[in-house]
């Protein structure tokens, strides 16, 4: 039985945007956490589980496999 695999192509464009993104989302955390640390921790684990669920549901495969 033969599979539809694609390798996925990774480029530095793409790894440099999500660093940007990643640095800036922690000084911004660290910035609020000296005005507000009980509201930022909660904010933060809510966005953490959030994101962790989204990546679960949008990360399943679009196409699953002949025969499932």
């Amino acid at each position: 039985m033969m599979t539809d695999e694609r390798p996925l192509k990774r480029s530095t464009k793409a790894w440099l945007s999500g660093l940007a993104v990643t640095l800036t989302t922690i000084v911004a955390y660290m910035a609020f956490w000296r005005l507000s640390p009980v509201i930022t921790f909660i904010v933060g684990c809510i966005s953490l589980i959030s994101m962790t669920v989204a990546a679960w549901v949008l990360g399943k495969d679009v196409n699953p496999p002949p025969g499932k």
